[in-house]
C-alpha cells in the first residue's frame, strides 16, 4: 500500500494498491485484445541494407527479373493514378518486400504474385491494393509479380524523386490561387490558429493540404496536355 502522507497512511480510501492498479491496467489495455505481430525484416532495411545491392543480388540469382516488364500494363494499375504521398509509402513496402527477398531467397518465386506476398508479409489492404489493379483482373500477365520488383522499385523511386513534396519544389505545380499573397486578416488568424494547435496536429494539416494543392494543380496540367495533344 501506498499513501503520500503519513497521516492518512491507516485510511485505506486514500491510499494506493498497487496490485489493484496492476490488474485495472490489465483490463483495461491488455484483456481482450490481440497480440501484436512485429516482423522483424519489415524493420529492418531501414538501418543499414542497401536496395540497390539487394536488387543487383536478387537479379543475379534470377535471370528473368533483368527483363520483366509491366508498362504494357501500368496505366491499369492502382499505382499509376495514385498520389505523391501513396507512391512514397508504396515505395517504402516494396523496400520492404525486396530486403525480405533478398534474406529468404528460398521464398522467391518469379510468377509470385505482389500483392499476395504483401498480404503474407502482413501489410494491410488499404496499402497492397495500391500494386494491384482497378477493377477486377485474372489474367497473371497484367498482375505485378516477384520479378518486377527491381524494374518497379527503379521507376517507382524516380516518379517519387520528381514528384517529392519540399517547399523548393511544390509551388510550381499549384494552382495561381495558392501563390497569392495573404491578406493581413488571413495572416492574423493563421497566427492564432497555429497558437492555440498542437504541433502533431498542424504537421497533418499542412502534409493533407499539400497533397490537396497538388491533385488540383496536376488536374490543370493534365488538362492542359489534353489541349495540346487535341491542337
Amino acid at each position: 500500500m501506498i499513501s503520500f502522507k503519513d497521516e492518512v497512511f491507516h485510511d485505506k480510501s486514500k491510499c494506493f494498491d498497487l496490485e489493484s492498479i496492476e490488474n485495472d491496467i490489465r483490463h483495461t489495455f491488455v484483456h481482450g485484445r490481440r497480440p501484436l505481430t512485429f516482423i522483424i525484416p519489415l524493420f529492418e532495411y531501414r538501418s543499414g541494407f542497401d536496395i540497390h545491392s539487394c536488387i543487383t543480388t536478387i537479379e543475379t540469382r534470377h535471370k528473368k527479373c533483368k527483363n520483366a516488364q509491366f508498362q504494357s500494363f501500368w496505366d491499369k494499375l492502382n499505382l499509376s493514378a495514385a498520389s505523391p504521398l501513396e507512391k512514397q509509402k508504396a515505395l517504402g513496402m516494396l523496400n520492404d518486400v525486396i530486403v525480405y527477398l533478398y534474406q529468404n531467397p528460398k521464398n522467391f518465386r518469379v510468377n509470385m504474385i505482389l500483392t499476395k506476398l504483401l498480404e503474407k508479409l502482413q501489410f494491410e489492404k488499404k496499402d497492397w491494393v495500391l500494386f494491384s489493379q482497378r477493377g477486377c483482373s485474372d489474367d497473371r500477365r497484367d498482375q505485378l509479380c516477384g520479378k518486377h520488383v527491381g524494374v518497379l522499385w527503379r521507376q517507382l523511386h524516380n516518379i517519387v524523386q520528381s514528384e517529392s513534396l519540399d517547399e523548393s519544389s511544390i509551388a510550381p505545380f499549384v494552382l495561381g490561387i495558392y501563390r497569392q499573397p495573404l491578406t493581413d486578416e488571413a495572416r492574423t488568424q493563421i497566427k492564432e490558429f497555429v497558437k492555440r494547435t498542437s504541433m502533431g496536429t498542424m504537421k497533418g494539416i499542412l502534409k493533407a493540404w499539400r497533397e490537396i494543392a497538388y491533385k488540383q494543380g496536376q488536374i490543370e496540367r493534365n488538362a492542359k496536355a489534353e489541349i495540346l495533344l487535341i491542337c
